[in-house]
């Protein structure tokens, strides 16, 4: 997720701050929900498509053979 926080730091630097219209409370949730998102729920959705049927006989088998 390095590469979403580096996108969301230009765009406030070219003045395009896309929390610009939320409030305090907002911004402290939205920030909350990217932290759950990075952090455990990170390995819940690698793991989640690692196990996939379909992304392990389309794309994660063909890597290994």
């Amino acid at each position: 997720m390095e590469g979403v926080n580096e996108i969301v730091q230009r765009l406030k630097t070219d003045g395009k701050d896309l929390d610009g219209h939320l409030s305090v409370r907002e911004r402290a949730e939205a920030a909350a929900f990217v932290a759950m998102l990075q952090g455990p729920l990170q390995t819940a959705l690698d793991v989640e498509w690692y196990l996939n049927d379909s992304n392990w006989f389309e794309l994660v088998r063909p890597l290994y053979t």
